[in-house]
């Protein structure tokens, strides 16, 4: 059973960390190549067929300046450096929150430090998700 809760207490932070860090890099380009095939599927001149152009024009207008964006901007070693402590103490803090369930669930009280768990195991994660977010500085803007 601890082997479990090790799992858990190991691979929930990193998890969250990695979604949080990849989040960023899904969408934008899926939703251009579709509003691009829809385009090539209307008639040639159409009002639709500008619109749709125009759109995927804005889009990859878009994704220029993210691009040249992520280019600019600097890494933040504060939020980092918080960010993997903050990895490691939820990993700590969840595997004790797992013993200390098992320890309790026996008892018939076991629900108490499940809610408690939980509870504390989402805030900590939502706190990790959020420090590997701003990782990075925003580009400052230009004089």
């Amino acid at each position: 059973m601890v082997m479990w809760a090790a799992i858990a207490a190991i691979l929930v932070p990193l998890v969250t960390a990695l979604a949080s860090i990849m989040q960023a890099r899904a969408g934008s380009v899926r939703g251009m190549k579709e509003h691009a095939e829809i385009a090539s599927k209307l008639t040639e001149g159409s009002e639709a067929r500008k619109s749709v152009e125009a759109l995927v024009k804005f889009q990859a207008d878009v994704l220029l300046r993210r691009a040249e964006s992520k280019a600019n901007r600097k890494l933040n070693g504060a939020n980092l450096a918080a960010a993997i402590v903050l990895t490691a103490l939820t990993g700590a803090v969840l595997y004790a929150g797992i013993l200390l369930v098992q320890w309790a669930w026996p008892t018939g009280f076991g629900w108490v430090p499940l809610i408690t768990v939980v509870g504390v195991g989402i805030f900590l994660l939502a706190l990790t998700a959020t420090g590997y977010a701003s990782m990075y500085n925003p580009p400052r803007p230009k004089k």
